[in-house]
């Protein structure tokens, strides 16, 4: 099994409430029917109040790499997702997912 997570956090001064994050959110929420091979699909907001917790997580597993790999739903939302969140890692994978330029 291969797993794959996502971790976002909202730009400073981006809610919830803002109308770009149901837009992308909805994107990930569609993931688990559109890719083949996810065996494992999970998603929700953080319920923590901490500045340094991320908002939003995503955890998928797949069955196989080849599963992982094909995932191409995955590299159209990152291309496609608003500028409303930030990477905090700054990985260029993240960067795309997220929409923001380092």
């Amino acid at each position: 099994m291969y797993a794959h997570l996502v971790l976002i956090k909202l730009k400073p001064g981006v809610t919830r409430g803002d109308p770009r994050v149901p837009a992308w959110e909805a994107k990930f929420a569609a993931l688990e029917q559109q890719c083949g091979g996810i065996v494992r699909f999970e998603r929700g907001w953080n319920t923590t109040d901490r500045p340094i917790a991320y908002d939003f997580g995503i955890n998928m597993a797949f069955a196989t790499r080849t599963d992982l790999d094909a995932s191409v739903r995955i590299r159209r939302i990152r291309r496609s997702t608003p500028d409303c969140a930030r990477s905090p890692t700054g990985s260029s994978a993240t960067t795309k997912l997220l929409g923001v330029a380092n």
